[in-house]
């Protein structure tokens, strides 16, 4: 579940909607933007740019990669081989993943709620019970 306190706090951005429903840390969006201003960018590329080792900034954008916020391509090389290259998604796709998940947490929550008084008097008495 989101940690929706970070959107409390004065001055809250779309960057602590990120972190909030992509489920991401500080160095994550970091990362993301990064990523987000250019248009590919290799492993070793981003890992200088935002002063990390290869391994962090591998497991930086596996995470942008899983949560859909970014992808990775595979380039081949013409003396043979190949590299990866990663991109941010579109503003707009952002947008649009941003508002499913949103959507979908309040489904969540409205699925949730008329079962709270019951539930709440379950877990009481359950606790009755065993003192």
């Amino acid at each position: 579940m989101p940690d929706l306190s970070i959107l409390k706090k004065e001055g809250a951005s779309c960057t602590e909607l990120l972190e909030c429903f992509f489920n991401l840390g500080q160095h994550e969006c970091e990362a993301f933007y990064a990523v987000a201003a250019r248009d590919r960018v290799t492993l070793d590329e981003l890992s200088e740019i935002i002063k990390r080792d290869r391994s962090t900034t591998h497991r930086l954008l596996q995470k942008l990669v899983g949560e859909g916020l970014c992808y990775k391509e595979k380039i081949v090389i013409s003396r043979g081989g190949y590299i990866h290259v990663y991109s941010a998604v579109s503003i707009p796709r952002i947008t649009q993943q941003l508002n499913s998940r949103i959507d979908g947490f309040m489904e969540d929550l409205k699925r949730i709620l008329p079962n709270i008084e019951s539930d709440l008097r379950k877990n009481i008495e359950k606790i009755k019970l065993q003192q």
